[in-house]
């Protein structure tokens, strides 16, 4: 059983049911929205062994969508696009366990709905923004420590442990693209491959060469790269 969803995540809203045995007894998970705030650890949940789950959160463009003056620039789209991962990656290293989109078709989500020049169910940018986190990180997988050397550049980093499989999921917030980051390899690795999206590129891949303990990735401007190595 879930809890009600605040609209901000106010962990005081669900606190109450968090600190009252009864109701702790029939409780499983613990949602919110995140509009305008509520991105954060939640170290009470955490405590009391409750997931967390981010049931809705949704950007077009300042929410005030004008279908007659919609921005159709890729790169005015791509900028929002950024900020969706960085709520993606807060989500992850807040130690949450779901994060849900709101909503999946339309112009300016995932999947296109036919309008503003877009193909019906045809994936969008941002659609494969969000695969580079939903594609590769699965049900089950356990979000693991990650290390990288070669840069002082701002990375978003997050790795996760799942089915034989180490994925790392690394955004490049910068403007200037950087052309090698070492990541540190995990234990029996024996191949990994990189797929990047960013305003030119769609979960582009690449096969990417194994150092004895790093493996290097380029990672473009304002890009996210996932990296999935096997064992």
């Amino acid at each position: 059983m879930t809890a009600a969803e605040s609209f901000n995540f106010k962990q005081s809203y669900t606190d109450q049911i968090l600190n009252d045995p009864e109701a702790l007894e029939n409780l499983d998970i613990v949602s919110g929205h995140i509009y305008g705030s509520g991105l954060a650890p939640y170290p009470l949940a955490e405590e009391k062994g409750i997931e967390v789950w981010m049931t809705e959160y949704l950007m077009n463009q300042n929410s005030g969508v004008d279908i007659d003056n919609w921005n159709t620039e890729e790169v005015a789209i791509w900028e929002e696009s950024m900020g969706m991962l960085e709520t993606i990656h807060g989500a992850m290293t807040s130690n949450w366990n779901a994060y849900i989109w709101w909503y999946i078709r339309r112009f300016y989500s995932f999947l296109g709905d036919g309008e503003q020049g877009t193909t019906r169910e045809e994936t969008l940018r941002r659609g494969h923004a969000m695969a580079q986190f939903a594609k590769y990180v699965r049900p089950g997988y356990e979000r693991i420590s990650a290390t990288v050397s070669g840069t002082d550049a701002d990375l978003g980093i997050t790795a996760y442990d799942g089915e034989g499989k180490v994925v790392v999921v690394m955004i490049n917030w910068e403007e200037n693209a950087i052309p090698e980051v070492l990541l540190d390899l995990p234990e029996g690795i024996t191949q990994a491959v990189s797929y990047t999206t960013s305003v030119f590129k769609e979960q582009e891949k690449a096969e990417l060469t194994l150092g004895e303990e790093t493996v290097i990735v380029a990672l473009p401007a304002k890009s996210i790269t996932t990296v999935v190595m096997e064992k």
